[in-house]
């Protein structure tokens, strides 16, 4: 019993952190195009685009409907393994993954700030890695919804 409080309390915790380091920040563009000049500016960066998830299809095959959605999951594979290999469990976290979404006729771009898994995982020795990560999505948001 005492397990799973503890377990509980820390998804509690977990997802609280998380809606914290939830950055968010609307593009002028539609979601179509901002996923576009995402993915264009991730491989301009020398990062691989592992793949891409179109939430919005998968809902009209399921005969629901939902505004553009989607998620572009990218990274550096010797960043990634670097960190893996510190604490493997930070796998469910990675590649980095941005969220393109519309709601409302307005376009937001979204991504969990990798300064965060310093404080879940095993990485206090990795802190400026993450930091670098963190600035990295900065830059790239900053620079796809730039008009």
């Amino acid at each position: 019993m005492k397990s799973l409080i503890f377990i509980f309390t820390l998804l509690i915790i977990s997802t609280i952190s998380f809606g914290q380091n939830l950055i968010e920040a609307e593009s002028p563009y539609a979601a179509e195009v901002t996923l576009n000049r995402l993915r264009e500016n991730v491989k301009n960066k020398g990062l691989n685009v592992f793949t891409e998830i179109d939430h919005s299809q998968a809902a009209q095959k399921s005969n629901m409907k939902l505004d553009p959605t989607f998620v572009l999951i990218f990274g550096n594979p010797k960043v990634g393994t670097r960190l893996m290999q510190a604490d493997p469990r930070l796998g469910i976290e990675l590649p980095l993954k941005i969220l393109v979404y519309e709601n409302n006729g307005i376009t937001q771009i979204a991504y969990v700030d990798p300064v965060i898994y310093g404080e879940i995982y095993n990485l206090k020795e990795q802190e400026d890695i993450l930091q670098n990560m963190s600035n990295l999505l900065k830059t790239i948001v900053a620079e796809v919804v730039k008009p």
